[in-house]
C-alpha cells in the first residue's frame, strides 16, 4: 500500500508570496497584449492562467518542497516445520509404510498452517536445513541437528516466526550438541514430535572399521572392526571378512552380556594391485529387525611400491619435524632424512633412488646443491632466509629473488586461478586464522613457467609476492619453492580446531602428488576422484589439447560408467571455461569403473579408471530413538514435546501453537523523501505549459 503527500518547510505565506508574484507577472504581460490588441479577452485570461500556473510551480520548486511516500508492507506469520530426512527415520517397521505415513503427516501439517493463514516453511535436514522440493525420501547419510538449527536461525532472522515444529527420531550423529544450537532460537518456541521406537531391540552390528587405506603388493596390513551385540541373552556371533567374492577370514565371538561390544582384528594379505573391496559382516540373528548395520565395506588402495622421499637439510628445524610427521602419517612414502652437518653414507644412494627431493635451508655455500641439480627427481625447495633463496635463484630456473636485507611477517592466501591442484574448502579460513611466517623481504621475478600457489597476505591485502610456486612444464623436471619459516605454527594453530589439520595436510599431500606424478604430455586427460562418500557427488573433469598442447574447445567427450551390478551408464561432458565437466550426482555405495573417450583428428582417445563410493553406517549405529533429546529441546525454547507422531494430529498441533503464540501479521512502514525537482513528470509538465503558451502567443500576437 502506497500513500503520498507533500512536505514544505516554508510557511504558507511564502507560497502566497510566490503565487502573488506569479499573478503580477502574468497580469503585466497580458496587459501589454491587451493594449496592443491581437488577443480576445478569453484568450488573455487562458494564457495568463497558463503563465500564472507555470511561474507558481517554478517558484514553489525554489522553496525545495519534498514528496513524502509511505509504503506499507504486511508480513504473514511464519511457522518453521523442520523434518529429519535421514535414513534412521524409517528403520523401525516397514520402511515404505513409515515413509508414506511421515510424508502424509508432513503434508497435513503444511495444509493445517495454510488453512489458518500462517505460512508453513517446510525444511528437511540431515546436515544443513534446506527447503523441501517435492516429496521427502529419507536418504540422508547422517544427522546433524545442530547445523540444521543454525541454518534456521540464519534463514529466519528478523522474520515474523511464531514457532517451530521439529519432526525427528533424535538420533544425532554429527556436529555440535543441538541443545547448544537451540539457545540461539530465543523467543521461538519449538514443538517437537518423536519418530521411532525408544525401547531396546535385538541387534547385531558392525561399527567403526579401521585399516590402512594404502597397502603394498605382497605385504600384510591390519584390519580392525568394532562389533556389537544386543539381545535377551548372549549367543555366539560369526563375523566374516570377504574379498573378491571369497571369505578370507572368519571368527566367532561370544558376547559376555546381553549388551556387549568388542574389537576384532585381522592381518590380511595385499595380493592384488588396485582398489580392493573388503566387506566385514556379522551373521543375522532371527530376532533382528534392522539388518542394514550387519555389514560394512571398506576400500584399500594396493600399490606396487612406496614412493621414496629424500630430505636434504642443513640442520634440524621445527618445520622439518612437522613435515616429516605429515609424510610419516601417509604410508605411501618412504622418507629418508639427511643433514648436511651430519653426513650419512647412504646420501648419494637415497638421492639417486628418490622420487622426490625436499631441500630445506640450503644456501650458496652448501655442497649438496650441486648434487641436487645433478639428480633427476623433482625438487621442493624450502627457503627460510635470503641466503637460501639466493642459492635457489642461482639455479637459473626462471625464478629470481632480490633481497632487501630485512625480514617481515606475512600471512598466506591461496592464489586465485591456481589450477594445478584444488585447495580444500577449509583452506580459505585456515590460512586466515594461521599465525604469520617469518620470511625475507624482497622482490621476485618469475617466468611464465611458474604458477604461484600461495601469495603474501598482509591484513586484508593480498600482494603478488609468492609464498609458494610450481614450475610444471610438460616433459621437464618439476620444481617447487616455498618461502619463510614457521609452518609448524600453522600446524599447531589448525590442530587446535581439528587434530587432522585438513587444510595443511591437503596442501602437503597435493604438493607431493603433483611433484611426483608423471609429466603428462597426453592430449586427452581426465581427472576424477578415486574414492568418495555416498553423500558426495561424483564429478569428473577433462582436458583436451591440440598438437601444440594448447587447450582445445568444441571437443565431444563422453564417459561410460559401469555400476557394481554391471550396468552401463553413458554421460556427455559439458564445456566449462576451457575444461569439460560431467556431474553424475550421488551414487550408491560400490566400486565403479569408467571409460572416457574423445575423438581428435580422426583418432579415438580413451582413458579408464575406477571410483570407490563408500557408504556411511552412521544412521544404523544408534540403538534406539532418542525422544529425551526432543523433550529437552522443547523445554529449552518454551515449547513442548507432544509425543510420538502416531499420537499427534497436525491440526491439534497447529491449534496449540496459534493459541500460545497467536497468528498476527506484522505491518512495516517505509517512509521515503524525494526532492520535487527529481520528479521527471513535473519537469515535462512545466515544459508542456511553456510550450502551449508560446505556441498560442506566437500564432495570435506574433511574438
Amino acid at each position: 500500500m502506497l500513500n503520498a503527500d507533500w512536505v514544505l518547510e516554508a510557511g504558507g505565506w511564502a507560497v502566497a508570496g510566490v503565487a502573488a508574484g506569479a499573478a503580477l507577472a502574468a497580469w503585466a504581460l497580458y496587459r501589454v497584449y491587451h493594449s496592443e490588441g491581437g488577443l480576445r479577452r478569453s484568450g488573455r485570461w487562458a494564457l495568463g492562467a497558463v503563465r500564472f500556473a507555470t511561474l507558481t510551480v517554478i517558484g514553489v520548486l525554489l522553496l525545495a518542497p519534498l514528496l513524502r511516500q509511505i509504503t506499507e508492507e504486511i508480513e504473514r506469520p511464519v511457522a518453521v516445520v523442520l523434518v529429519d530426512d535421514s535414513r534412521s527415520m524409517t528403520l523401525d517397521g516397514d520402511s515404505a509404510q513409515v515413509a508414506a505415513a511421515l510424508q502424509s503427516w508432513t503434508d497435513g501439517m503444511q495444509a493445517a498452517f495454510e488453512a489458518r493463514d500462517v505460512e508453513a516453511a517446510v525444511l528437511r535436514f540431515s546436515g544443513e536445513a534446506v527447503p523441501v522440493a517435492g516429496d521427502l525420501n529419507w536418504s540422508g547419510e547422517e544427522t546433524d541437528l545442530g547445523a540444521a538449527l543454525e541454518a534456521v536461525k540464519d534463514r529466519f532472522a528478523h522474520r515474523n516466526v511464531k514457532g517451530m515444529v521439529l519432526l525427528s527420531d533424535g538420533r544425532v550423529n554429527r556436529g555440535v550438541d543441538p541443545e547448544y544450537g537451540a539457545e540461539g532460537l530465543a523467543g521461538v518456541p519449538m514443538w517437537t514430535v518423536g519418530v521411532g521406537d525408544t525401547t531396546n531391540r535385538a541387534d547385531r552390528w558392525v561399527g567403526e572399521v579401521a585399516c590402512n587405506r594404502v597397502a603394498y603388493l605382497g605385504n600384510r596390513f591390519p584390519l580392525e572392526a568394532v562389533v556389537g551385540f544386543r539381545g535377551e541373552s548372549p549367543v555366539p556371533v560369526e563375523i566374516t571378512v570377504e574379498h573378491a567374492g571369497q571369505i578370507i577370514a572368519r571368527e566367532t565371538w561370544t558376547p559376555s552380556a546381553s549388551e556387549s561390544v568388542t574389537r576384532l582384528s585381522w592381518l590380511l594379505d595385499a595380493s592384488r594391485v588396485g582398489t580392493q573391496r573388503y566387506e566385514i559382516a556379522c551373521a543375522i540373528g532371527s530376532d533382528e529387525r534392522v539388518i542394514a548395520n550387519n555389514r560394512a565395506v571398506i576400500y584399500v588402495d594396493v600399490l606396487e611400491r612406496q614412493k621414496s622421499v629424500a630430505i636434504a637439510a642443513r640442520a634440524p628445524h621445527p618445520d622439518l619435524g612437522w613435515l616429516i610427521s605429515a609424510l610419516a602419517a601417509q604410508e605411501a612414502y618412504d622418507v629418508h632424512v639427511h643433514y648436511e652437518r651430519l653426513p650419512h653414507p647412504d646420501w648419494k644412494a637415497h638421492l639417486d633412488e628418490a622420487d622426490l627431493i625436499i631441500a630445506h635451508d640450503l644456501n650458496t655455500e652448501s655442497a649438496w646443491v650441486e648434487d641436487l641439480v645433478g639428480a633427476s627427481a623433482p625438487v621442493w625447495w624450502l627457503g627460510t632466509d635470503a641466503a637460501s633463496l639466493q642459492a635457489f635463484s642461482n639455479l637459473s630456473l626462471g625464478a629470481s629473488f632480490t633481497s632487501r636485507g630485512m625480514t617481515h611477517r606475512p600471512f598466506g592466501a591461496p592464489t586465485e586461478g591456481f589450477t594445478l591442484f584444488q585447495w580444500p574448502e577449509a583452506a580459505q579460513w585456515a590460512f586466515r586464522l594461521d599465525p604469520p611466517l617469518v620470511a625475507p623481504l624482497g622482490e621476485w621475478e618469475l617466468s611464465q613457467a611458474w604458477s604461484p600457489a600461495l601469495q603474501v597476505r598482509l591484513g586484508d591485502l593480498v600482494s603478488d609476492t609468492p609464498l609458494m610456486a610450481f614450475r610444471n612444464v610438460a616433459g621437464e623436471r618439476r620444481w617447487a619453492f616455498s618461502v619463510g619459516s614457521g609452518y609448524w605454527r600453522w600446524r599447531m594453530s589448525e590442530g587446535l580446531l581439528d587434530e587432522h589439520a585438513p587444510a595443511l595436510t591437503a596442501w602437503v599431500t597435493s604438493t607431493i602428488q603433483l611433484l611426483t606424478s608423471r609429466s603428462d604430455v597426453r592430449r586427452f586427460r581426465l581427472n576424477a576422484p578415486m574414492r568418495l562418500a555416498s553423500d558426495a557427488p561424483f564429478i569428473a573433469s577433462a582436458e583436451v589439447y591440440d598438437a601444440a598442447l594448447n587447450p582445445l574447445d568444441g571437443a565431444r567427450v563422453e564417459m561410460t560408467l559401469t555400476t557394481p551390478e554391471g550396468n552401463e551408464l553413458t554421460g556427455t561432458f559439458i564445456e566449462d571455461g576451457g575444461r569439460y565437466r560431467l556431474d553424475w550426482g550421488r551414487l550408491p555405495a560400490g566400486l565403479y569403473t569408467w571409460e572416457a573417450t574423445t575423438s581428435l583428428e580422426g583418432e579415438l582417445l580413451t582413458t579408464q579408471g575406477e571410483v570407490a563410493v563408500e557408504a556411511s553406517a552412521l544412521e544404523y549405529t544408534a540403538d534406539r530413538a532418542n525422544h529425551g533429546l526432543l523433550l529437552r529441546l522443547a523445554e529449552r525454547t518454551g515449547g513442548s514435546f507432544l509425543g510420538s507422531v502416531e499420537d499427534v494430529a497436525p491440526e491439534a498441533l497447529v491449534d496449540a501453537l496459534i493459541e500460545q503464540r497467536g497468528a498476527q501479521p506484522l505491518r512495516y512502514e517505509e517512509v521515503q523523501l524525494r526532492d520535487a525537482v527529481e520528479l521527471p513528470w513535473l519537469l515535462w509538465l512545466l515544459v508542456g505549459l511553456l510550450a502551449v503558451e508560446w505556441v498560442f502567443r506566437r500564432r495570435t500576437v506574433g511574438y
